[in-house]
């Protein structure tokens, strides 16, 4: 899978851009604040329906803009696909593929990136959030009828998390038992797949950061317990539905829904110590490459095409030895990678094969 090129109007400070790329690299140069993100965002867009940088999809519209446009000429072994995206102040986004409207399921299928930027670093220092989001964003991306599955699983969670708040002790238990057999079963589904997934990125995770880093290390995931659990998914809804029961008195104390999925810890560890407390930013930083490749190699796996590999200011966060050992192991998968810079060393062109372009002031020009 590849991008052929995009087109970007009103895009944060990009006014206009036209952006030939073809079945190769791509290096985007300049300063910082001059549009280079700017554009890897665009392109992310059209993967996920969102922004890395902000939750709010209107605050890439340009200032004194209503609206933001993007067309995107997508490449992949069954041909070419060209898709349309406006961001509206009032409607919000819609994109479409040869004229036709797409929902938010359809767009899993049309693109697949994965993306390195400096908030990616969080994947290791930040809460298990962090990881919970990065792993079902991964699973959705190999299987979007994953995302249906998380949506029912956060309509149940509400539901019960409305109800503990209820003072009618009456109106409340009628309905819990509803929401509770709901949660536990959706719940089972999303922490076997999880199960799963890790299992099988694991296998990767330690190969790819000796590759990076230059040296071994028992780099894995770990999921609260679970890691070694051979349980079926009605073993594991009993076991969610048993802990919801148990802890209805505390949870209608406190307001809120104590456990399940969406509370699950999952972290990162090196020779049995958490990354997050015991490791270099060095390890840490490549820990995260080793996560985003194994990533890419799951996603080749489940759709048959890697994805593409955006790479936001790639030259600040290693040391040329890790970096150029990074690069070359994407390059030798044939993954497109487009990636920005402030400068351009020597290294970079050959694996950009003098496809680099500069942009100042949201304008760009080939090099």
């Amino acid at each position: 899978m590849w991008i052929e090129n995009i087109s970007i109007r009103n895009f944060r400070n990009i006014e206009s851009a036209d952006i030939q790329i073809g079945n190769c690299n791509l290096l985007i140069v300049g300063e910082n604040s001059q549009g280079k993100t700017s554009v890897l965002e665009a392109i992310y867009l059209f993967s996920l329906f969102k922004s890395f940088r902000s939750s709010k999809r209107y605050d890439v519209i340009s200032f004194g803009a209503d609206f933001s446009h993007l067309k995107i000429r997508i490449g992949n072994r069954n041909g070419f696909v060209t898709c349309n995206a406006v961001i509206d102040k009032e409607a919000g986004i819609s994109v479409k593929r040869e004229g036709t409207l797409l929902k938010r399921r359809d767009i899993f299928n049309l693109l697949n990136v994965v993306v390195f930027h400096p908030g990616s670093i969080n994947l290791i220092e930040g809460g298990p959030d962090k990881r919970r989001n990065f792993i079902d964003s991964v699973i959705v991306k190999c299987d979007p009828s994953y995302l249906k599955i998380l949506k029912l699983y956060k309509r149940a969670l509400l539901q019960r998390n409305a109800l503990l708040k209820k003072s009618s002790v009456k109106e409340r238990n009628s309905q819990l038992d509803v929401w509770e057999n709901e949660i536990s079963n959706y719940g089972a589904m999303i922490r076997k797949r999880r199960i799963s997934y890790i299992r099988e990125i694991n296998e990767l995770i330690a190969d790819n950061f000796s590759r990076i880093f230059g040296r071994k290390a028992d780099i894995r995931l770990t999921y609260c317990g679970f890691d070694e659990s051979e349980e079926s998914r009605e073993d594991i809804r009993k076991e969610i539905l048993k802990n919801l029961i148990e802890r209805r008195q505390s949870d209608v104390r406190f307001g809120y829904t104590s456990y399940g999925p969406h509370r699950d810890v999952i972290n990162v560890i090196s020779e049995g110590q958490d990354m997050k407390k015991f490791s270099s930013r060095g390890e840490q930083r490549a820990a995260v490459f080793s996560l985003l490749e194994a990533e890419a190699e799951r996603i080749k796996k489940e759709r048959g095409e890697y994805p593409v590999f955006l790479v936001d200011d790639i030259a600040a966060e290693f040391d040329e030895e890790r970096e150029k050992n990074f690069l070359k192991a994407l390059v030798e998968k044939k993954m497109q990678i487009i990636a920005t810079a402030t400068d351009i060393p020597k290294e970079y062109m050959e694996i950009f094969r003098g496809k680099i372009i500069k942009i100042t002031g949201g304008k760009c020009t080939s090099i």
